[in-house]
């Protein structure tokens, strides 16, 4: 039986929509990459390697999802965010990349509203988990030694979900996905746009955004669909982990979300010997893939009309963006 809480869509045309300029500009953007191989080349790079402004500007509306033990207040407005290093929580090599990065995130969530976000419907199962859980704005690195001591943020970046408006998690379909209304609205640019109608493209270029094992935000790009036959959800060969369960899975010609990330292959395997884990390797259409949620499997026609039935008190087609 399906496990849906509620139905709920949107209507976001104004507040959602990537300019067909900004589309190219996301594509055409160009940053570095590592020789490691995982699907291919390890495709992931930190916030500040990414020079394409139409990426950055994702990045404020892409949220760390992290248990309030991993979060503790230092003054009246800020707190700090510290947590195991990716050597430390999974055994991993010293020599691995990004071992010595801290893993302070459990899953991530995009925003496609105000204070409406989207995740894996299996990193928030109940409304307790709300209780449990921030939700993190920038919790990414600035520079390659900015998150040595932790990672100090400021309150207008942390909150927390009140409600969880529709979820379903359903293993016969695939289908994996939560929309939760946060306490309050964060500061963004500008909030992701889903695919609405129709299918994505086989062999289509695709960009992931979140936070693999815990880690900093990490852009993962040259990721493309390896199997598109299933009616909710589509394969991806993609650099992800767990921690990006949640992640908005973009169209790199469109700029659209065509899914979010619910599930893949195993991350890591044992070096029998140097006696710790290393991360996978898999050749380009080799093992399992990564499964992606259909953005059209996700109920969103009638979100102007939940919000009006459950009193909110801002109209999210109008509300203005900060700049």
């Amino acid at each position: 039986m399906k496990n849906t809480f509620a139905i709920i869509a949107f209507s976001l045309v104004g507040i959602l929509s990537m300019s067909s300029l900004e589309a190219l500009a996301f594509k055409n953007s160009k940053i570095p990459v590592s020789p490691k191989v995982i699907y291919g080349n390890d495709d992931r790079s930190d916030y500040y390697q990414i020079t394409s402004e139409a990426l950055k500007d994702l990045a404020p509306a892409t949220l760390a999802i992290v248990y309030n033990e991993n979060i503790s207040k230092i003054k009246s407005d800020e707190y700090i965010i510290k947590a195991k290093t990716l050597k430390e929580s999974h055994d991993l090599c010293s020599d691995e990349i990004y071992a010595d990065q801290m893993t302070a995130s459990d899953c991530t969530a995009f925003l496609i509203a105000p204070d409406i976000a989207i995740t894996a419907g299996h990193c928030m199962n109940t409304v307790q988990d709300c209780a449990k859980k921030k939700f993190v704005q920038n919790y990414f690195l600035s520079s390659a030694d900015s998150m040595k001591n932790g990672h100090v943020v400021n309150e207008i970046a942390i909150t927390q979900c009140v409600e969880i408006l529709a979820r379903e998690k359903n293993p016969g379909t695939g289908v994996d996905y939560a929309v939760v209304r946060l306490q309050k609205v964060l500061p963004v640019k500008k909030y992701f746009e889903m695919r609405k109608t129709d299918t994505i493209a086989d062999f289509s270029e695709l960009t992931v955004i979140g936070y693999p094992s815990g880690l900093p935000l990490k852009y993962t790009q040259k990721s493309r669909v390896r199997a598109n036959d299933k009616e909710h959800f589509f394969q991806m060969d993609a650099d992800t982990f767990g921690g990006n369960s949640g992640s908005p899975v973009i169209n790199e010609d469109t700029g659209l979300v065509e899914g979010i990330l619910v599930r893949g292959e195993r991350d890591y395997e044992y070096d029998g010997v140097q006696k710790c884990y290393r991360t996978k390797k898999c050749a380009m259409g080799t093992c399992r893939g990564e499964d992606v949620v259909r953005a059209t499997s996700v109920p969103l026609e009638n979100l102007e009309t939940t919000i009006k039935t459950l009193g909110l008190s801002h109209n999210i087609s109008t509300l203005p963006r900060t700049e």
